[in-house]
């Protein structure tokens, strides 16, 4: 699971299964938010090579990122209000 890199701060490496829709939408969001990256192939030795030479830039993302448990309950109630014709 994501969480279980973010929190501890460590970076994420993954090899999603092919066709496996979650796994390679969470693998590009990790990579998105640079806290790791991901392969699709049979590469993963120079991938491996790459990813650990972003380590530290993984690293910076990382400690950057600050968890807000009350965001996602913030953005809806946001998109709640507004919906038009909502009284």
């Amino acid at each position: 699971m994501i969480s279980e890199a973010v929190w501890p701060e460590k970076a994420f490496f993954r090899n999603p299964l092919k066709n496996e829709f979650e796994q390679t939408m969470s693998a590009m969001a990790v990579k998105q938010m640079g806290f790791g990256d991901f392969f699709r192939g049979s590469h993963k030795g120079t991938e491996f090579q790459q990813f650990l030479g972003n380590l530290d830039g993984y690293r910076r993302s990382l400690g950057e990122y600050r968890f807000d448990p009350d965001a996602a309950a913030r953005k809806l109630l946001e998109l709640i209000a507004a919906t038009p014709g909502r009284d």
